[in-house]
């Protein structure tokens, strides 16, 4: 029979993709980053309890379970994602800079549960819409797309809580921040860059996604 119809995409597209690859990247990484370290920061420098470092974390996830079941009625009534994958990342800084300013006053408890929360809300939807986006470009989900975006997950999640546990070693609460902060920042960078090559209509004439027979 005739094979399978190959797509390849533009240098545009491919840029795109990298760049949704690095945002996936950063929020999966501040998001067990955040899951990993919230609590022990709060027990350790907020005064925490055990029970209330518990319900932080419960409040952390299940707002990103909830917002995520939201997300999944929404996304049948939104034309792209992009607006939203932008608030997300957005979000995520927000929390971050919840974070410093635990750091600058520990005993302000409040500021690292609005961290949980804040961060809970940006990771929710984040992961989702980077996953949809790629389709959403015009760049063909094949086996080899979908493994670059799992492996940029798995490095955020496993890279961010290890620098993280570093700097909670050496007690350095300001640090995790603003190197959160940072990576969040990055994250709004990217995506911003992302959206604009996106919605960049290329040249009469000029290649998109073509089908070889």
């Amino acid at each position: 029979g005739e094979a399978p119809a190959v797509a390849r995409s533009s240098v545009r597209q491919q840029v795109c993709f990298g760049l949704l690859c690095l945002v996936l990247c950063f929020i999966t990484g501040g998001e067990h980053a955040a899951a990993t370290w919230l609590a022990p920061l709060g027990i350790e420098f907020g005064g925490f309890g055990i029970g209330s470092a518990a319900m932080m974390t419960s409040l952390f996830w299940s707002t990103i379970c909830i917002c995520r079941l939201v997300w999944c009625a929404a996304s049948a009534c939104v034309t792209s994602s992009w607006p939203t994958l932008l608030v997300d990342v957005s979000l995520m800084s927000v929390g971050s800079l919840m974070l410093l300013a635990f750091a600058r006053a520990p005993s302000s408890g409040g500021a690292l549960w609005a961290s949980a929360l804040i961060t809970g809300l940006g990771a929710s939807s984040g992961l989702p819409c980077v996953m949809a986006l790629p389709a959403e470009v015009g760049v063909p989900m094949t086996p080899f797309a979908i493994a670059m975006l799992n492996a940029a997950g798995s490095f955020g999640e496993t890279v961010f809580p290890f620098i993280c546990g570093i700097a909670f070693d050496r007690r350095l609460v300001f640090g995790i921040g603003l190197f959160l902060l940072s990576m969040n920042l990055l994250s709004v960078l990217s995506t911003s860059l992302a959206w604009a090559l996106a919605a960049r209509r290329p040249k009469q004439g000029a290649p998109g996604v073509k089908r070889i027979n």
